[in-house]
Formats: C-alpha cells, sequence, structure tokens
C-alpha cells in the first residue's frame, strides 16, 4: 500500500498546489478594478477551501500510515 502512495503523491500535491494557485489568481482577479461581480471572490474562496481540506487530508493520511509502518517495523 505505502508504494501505490508515494507514486500518487507526486500528482496529488500537484493538484493541491494547483488549486491553491486557482485560489489566489481568482482572489487577484477580485480585486481588479473591472471585476465587479461576488462570483470570482466566490469560487476563489471555493478552491481555498478545497486546497485546505485535501492539502491537510492528504498530510494527515501520510503521517498516519508512516507512524503506522514505524510501529510495525518496531513490532519485528
Amino acid at each position: 500500500m505505502w508504494k501505490g502512495l508515494t507514486f500518487l503523491l507526486p500528482f496529488l500535491f500537484f493538484g493541491h498546489f494547483w488549486q491553491l494557485f486557482n485560489g489566489l489568481c481568482l482572489f487577484r482577479m477580485a480585486r481588479l478594478p473591472d471585476c465587479k461581480e461576488w462570483q470570482v471572490l466566490v469560487c476563489g474562496l471555493c478552491f481555498l477551501i478545497l486546497f485546505m481540506g485535501n492539502f491537510f487530508t492528504t498530510l494527515a493520511v501520510v503521517r498516519h500510515k508512516s507512524k503506522k509502518r514505524n510501529q510495525k517495523s518496531k513490532s519485528l
């Protein structure tokens, strides 16, 4: 299971940081004087919430798996 996770982690983190990039770009776009719509700000907020949830969940899974792996190696 750990080998499959290490293969996926770069792709997952790329996707997470892509969400962060989109959120920050939308926040910058919402501050422009030409942008008078509220939807841009809300989309930026949604991308930021998606980034934070996905990123911290992935970190928690990696931490849990590494802790479980260390406990398993100590018991052997």
